[in-house]
């Protein structure tokens, strides 16, 4: 009964889908492995290294993660709450700090009060950020769309350039993780 009901009902497909990316996170940090994604509508395979993962309570830790310098390069973030918005994780590569949202939905909206406010709290604990990316990570053969997009990054718009939002899809043969 509990499969059949999760595969009927699109928010418990979605929570799945995250655990599921989630643990991928979780088992790359400990194997050395990445996290293998494919660009939506291309051929092109991303790798996403995880060499660290951290938690965090609130947007606080976050600030004082950057402070005491163990949010650097290849760190991903993720939340403590369940049902943060925005994003299901993000991750600082170089000088570009990702936010990551996995998805089932056909459609997604999007908030990115919530990735501006994450931002915040890693420049205010001094991280030097120049790039903000957006990912939605979709199950392979779904077909999905980014529908709303509210709020900005206006504040964080880097050499007059706006955050970008990219659909890339979960690599299903990535079995290393």
């Amino acid at each position: 009964y509990a499969k059949e009901a999760i595969q009927t009902n699109p928010a418990g497909r979605g929570w799945v889908f995250e655990l599921e990316f989630l643990t991928r996170l979780r088992l790359a940090v400990e194997s050395g492995a990445s996290i293998e994604l494919e660009a939506d509508g291309e051929a092109k395979k991303i790798e996403w290294p995880v060499p660290r993962r951290e938690t965090f309570k609130d947007l606080s830790a976050v600030t004082q993660l950057a402070t005491d310098g163990r949010l650097a390069d290849g760190c991903w973030l993720v939340p403590e709450k369940w049902n943060q918005g925005g994003y299901d994780a993000a991750f600082v590569e170089g000088t570009t700090l990702r936010a990551v949202q996995v998805m089932r939905a056909k459609v997604h909206d999007f908030k990115l009060d919530y990735v501006a406010s994450l931002v915040n709290a890693v420049v205010t604990g001094g991280l030097h950020v120049e790039t903000v990316e957006v990912y939605l990570v979709a199950r392979g053969a779904d077909e999905v769309r980014v529908g709303d997009v509210r709020g900005d990054l206006r504040a964080w718009r880097f050499d007059n350039k706006p955050a970008s939002i990219h659909i890339v899809r979960l690599h299903e043969a990535n079995t290393s993780a």
